[in-house]
């Protein structure tokens, strides 16, 4: 059984959707559901599904959201071995969509993520170098992507998390082995334009010069660009005929895509593999999941 190393953030959520046209400054009937997200929970969540052994290293406060947390975790099979345990409150995300599952406002509670010491790191790493993968998302501070950067041994997935937070991974980018990014995040990162399959093609390019072995830009319904120095290609979007959040959807994506490589797949595969996860997790409606 392959091993992965999940390092970033873990969320205790609460979503909510309107019954009818949500009416702003007003209480409205609908639909609430409370989970656990989190961009390093969510991809360590989807490789348990291909049986892929996972510890996911985060961070958790001593409140009744880290409790919820833990118990969600566990019940998957998530390994949590090496999380640190902070008297702080957990982090924590609020989104409200509109009723057609288009985001309207969320607010998001991260900073515990933020806070884990590169000394905790430190004490874990002999652990993560036994892994066969390690995915790090940029939830977590500078400073700790500059010290996993730097010391981890093992191959490294990078997921940038959102256009604000790329960035954070900085000169240190080069030390990954693979990226997956959409082409929002594609474009910060590499100061290209995405908004054309043209546009990623150029943001690709830019990504193996700084020594990023294999490279995935998710295009929403446009596909998959990936690129390699042995291959580089264009996967189509699969359409999907349902109105439902694609929240989540790109994390299942990073999960198929990171299994497919440890599989030995080549990186149309797992190219492949990630957009057909994708429109299959669009498929289905996800709301109502996980309630306590």
């Amino acid at each position: 059984m392959n091993n992965v190393t999940v390092i970033g953030g873990v969320a205790f959520e609460i979503c909510g959707i309107p019954k009818d046209v949500c009416r702003l400054r007003n209480s409205n009937p609908g639909k609430v559901r409370i989970t656990v997200s989190g961009i390093a929970h969510n991809i360590a969540k989807f490789l348990r599904t291909y049986g892929t052994d996972v510890q996911l290293v985060t961070a958790i406060g001593s409140d009744l959201r880290g409790e919820l947390i833990e118990r969600e975790c566990r019940s998957l099979g998530i390994g949590l071995d090496y999380i640190q345990r902070q008297d702080a409150e957990s982090a924590a995300y609020i989104r409200v969509y509109d009723d057609d599952f288009n985001l309207l406002t969320g607010i998001n509670e991260m900073e515990i993520i933020d806070r884990i010491p590169v000394r905790h790191l430190k004490t874990v790493l002999p652990a993560i170098n036994q892994s066969d993968f390690c995915v790090i998302d940029s939830n977590i501070s500078v400073e700790s992507l500059g010290f996993l950067t730097e010391n981890v041994t093992v191959p490294l997935f990078y997921e940038p998390v959102s256009v604000a937070k790329a960035k954070r991974i900085g000169m240190h980018l080069n030390k990954c082995y693979s990226v997956k990014a959409n082409r929002f995040e594609a474009g910060q990162l590499s100061g290209c334009s995405c908004d054309t399959i043209r546009g990623a093609y150029r943001a690709a390019e830019w990504f193996l010069t700084q020594g990023i072995k294999k490279v995935f830009i998710t295009l929403g319904s446009e596909g998959i660009l990936y690129a390699s120095e042995e291959d580089f290609g264009h996967v189509d979007g699969i359409k999907v005929d349902c109105e439902v959040s694609s929240a989540g959807a790109g994390d299942c994506v990073s999960a198929a895509i990171v299994h497919s490589l440890l599989k030995g797949a080549s990186i149309r595969e797992a190219a492949e593999a990630g957009n057909k996860a994708g429109a299959e997790f669009c498929r289905t409606d996800h709301f109502g999941e996980n309630y306590f």
